[in-house]
């Protein structure tokens, strides 16, 4: 989802983020330990040799759809079976993420195959594996767009090192071109003018944009003080920051690395101590008390020349202060793990079960 991972030393690709608005009294970091523990029980759920590294996961009914880097599988959830399984019609490289999507809103749900990464092509599947469509551009940003609110999803494309981005719409087809610059470190698509339609902010190093939908730059947004721009994030409804929508992350000469919030109209709502981004985060429905918060994110050792070494995937549970109640690690089994960013579903929150897919393996977790 960042500059965490832009880091050289350590590369952070699914990330949680802070619940504390406002500077706190103690630094928080998201596997900080709280002194009430939750006691859950792990076990081996399913192998899934067919689709390469789990990259996602959807509930379907009374299956779980699993999206990996190679292919897609439909399982039975309550008497664990591979019920369907199929690869992608690609004779690229294998090795971009994969989610499971509704592309174009029509209530069902696709495969969009795209990352951050230069890597072609961009393309939407079906869930048999068959191809929809595909751009030979790679995309510019992780997270896909809704610039209008029509439902149907866009992503943004751009060749390597130029200036020029494209957005294409659910149909792969590009709906605008505009010269945004060879580097954007996040996109968001929001109404912050309350005037009903969404204008797209994007961060490209020297600040955030602030375009129409149309992707036409329209203004600037003033942030606190002067630095590198290296994340925009959007996120919602998280214990703490139940105002913020928007987060910019800066290096600011002296100071480091900054962590600015945002409300939806762009007012600015204070600094964060400590923000990490991309966050797949769900916070556990209202139900359970105290609310809690299940971050899952993947941790990459960079190798010394080039690609990455090894990875790790963190399950962390949070109370509604940002303390971990609950930790896990999983470690790749038999090779270095370099591509998939795993998924999980919170199945139930009160008792807890929760999913999680990493390498070729669904875990569940179980108070």
């Amino acid at each position: 989802m960042s500059s965490i991972r832009r880091n050289p030393a350590r590369v952070m690709l699914v990330l949680a983020c802070s619940a504390c608005q406002q500077e706190p009294s103690e630094p928080w970091l998201p596997w900080s330990r709280a002194e009430s523990r939750l006691l859950l029980n792990k076990s081996r759920v399913l192998e899934l040799p067919d689709v390469g590294y789990i990259t996602d996961l959807r509930l379907d009914g009374e299956t779980w759809i699993v999206a990996g880097t190679t292919g897609v599988t439909r399982t039975h959830f309550e008497e664990p079976k591979i019920l369907s399984r199929s690869k992608y019609a690609l004779s690229s490289s294998p090795h971009l993420d994969c989610r499971i999507v509704d592309i174009d809103g029509d209530g069902c749900l696709e495969i969009a195959r795209f990352n951050a990464g230069w890597v072609p092509p961009t393309c939407v599947l079906e869930l048999d594996g068959r191809m929809r469509w595909t751009q030979e551009l790679p995309a510019r940003e992780d997270d896909l767009l809704d610039s209008d609110g029509d439902g149907r999803l866009e992503i943004l494309v751009g060749n390597p090192n130029e200036v020029d981005v494209y957005l294409l719409d659910d149909l792969g087809r590009v709906r605008w071109k505009q010269a945004w610059g060879p580097t954007q470190n996040g996109v968001v698509a929001l109404d912050t003018d309350g005037d009903g339609a969404r204008e797209i902010l994007y961060s490209d190093g020297e600040g955030v944009r602030i375009c129409n939908a149309a992707g036409e730059r329209l203004r600037a947004l003033e942030t606190p003080r002067n630095g590198f721009v290296n994340s925009l994030e959007e996120l919602q409804g998280l214990p703490g920051l139940e105002r913020t929508r928007v987060i910019v992350g800066a290096y600011v000469e002296g100071a480091g690395q900054q962590w600015w919030c945002y409300s939806q109209r762009l007012e600015y709502l204070g600094p964060l101590d400590w923000f990490l981004a991309d966050a797949l985060v769900d916070r556990m429905p209202l139900e359970r008390q105290p609310p809690m918060s299940v971050s899952v994110f993947e941790e990459k050792d960079q190798a010394p020349v080039a690609g990455f070494s090894a990875s790790r995937l963190q399950i962390l549970l949070f109370d509604a202060a940002g303390k971990s109640v609950f930790e896990d690690v999983l470690e790749p089994e038999g090779e270095a793990l370099a591509h998939g960013r795993g998924g999980f579903l919170v199945m139930s929150s009160k008792p807890l079960r929760l999913v999680v897919g990493y390498g070729k393996t669904l875990w569940e977790y179980r108070e």
